[in-house]
C-alpha cells in the first residue's frame, strides 16, 4: 500500500496528509484522492472512459466531479463526443459550479430545487422557497462570477437534472413521515415543471 511505504512506486499516484495518511474527498475513506498530475493516473482515467464507451455506454454520471481537475473532464468529454455527438456527461456536484460547465458537462444535478421541493412537500417549508430555487436554477449561468462564461454560454443549453430522491440524502418518505400521498403529489408536480433545459 502506498500509504504504508513512502518509497512505494505507486505513492505519487495519490495525495497524502503531512502525517503520511491518504488525503480523502469528504470522508470517503475508501477513495483516496488521486494525483492527476501523474501521467499513469491520467492515462488510467482516459482508459476507463474508453472501456465503457467500447462497451456501448453513451455517457457518464461523474460522481463528486468537483474533486477531479477540469482538464480531465474536458478531455473525457471530447472522448465521448468523438464517439457520438449525442453522448453526454452528468456532473454530480453539489452545489454545481459554473466553472465546470464549459466544455466539460452537459448536465448538472439541481440540488436547490430538490431540497425545496422535498422540504415543501415532505416538511413545512413555504413553497415560495421552491419558486426561488426554480428561478435560481434558470439564472445559474447568468448569476455566475465569470463574465466570459455568461457571454459565451446559453443557459438553455444546460440541462438541470431534477429528482425527488437521492442516495446521499434522507429519503423523501422518511422526511414525509411515510406519507405516500405526499410523495405522489410531489412527483406529479415535478413531472409537470417547465422543461429541465
Amino acid at each position: 500500500m502506498a500509504d504504508a511505504n513512502p518509497s512505494s512506486v505507486t505513492r505519487d499516484r495519490y495525495y497524502f496528509r503531512p502525517d503520511g495518511s491518504y488525503m480523502y474527498a469528504f470522508v470517503f475513506v475508501g477513495l483516496p484522492d488521486l494525483n492527476y498530475n501523474n501521467p499513469i493516473v491520467r492515462t488510467a482515467a482516459y482508459d476507463r472512459a474508453d472501456f465503457w464507451l467500447d462497451a456501448g455506454f453513451d455517457g457518464f454520471r461523474c460522481d463528486i466531479a468537483g474533486f477531479t481537475p477540469s482538464s480531465i473532464w474536458r478531455h473525457e468529454r471530447r472522448q465521448i463526443l468523438s464517439r457520438n455527438i449525442n453522448n453526454a456527461m452528468l456532473a454530480e456536484m453539489i452545489p454545481p459550479t459554473q466553472d465546470y460547465v464549459e466544455e466539460q458537462f452537459d448536465m448538472f444535478y439541481d440540488p436547490q430545487t430538490y431540497w425545496e421541493l422535498r422540504d415543501g412537500f415532505a416538511g413545512n417549508n413555504p413553497f415560495s422557497n421552491f419558486d426561488n430555487a426554480m428561478k435560481g436554477a434558470q439564472s445559474f449561468i447568468q448569476s455566475g462570477p465569470r463574465p466570459e462564461l455568461r457571454d459565451r454560454l446559453d443557459p438553455n443549453d444546460l440541462v438541470r437534472m431534477r429528482y425527488l430522491d437521492n442516495q446521499d440524502e434522507d429519503r423523501f418518505l422518511l422526511k414525509a413521515g411515510g406519507s405516500k400521498d405526499r410523495q405522489k403529489v410531489a412527483a406529479a408536480v415535478e413531472l409537470t415543471l417547465p422543461a429541465c433545459r
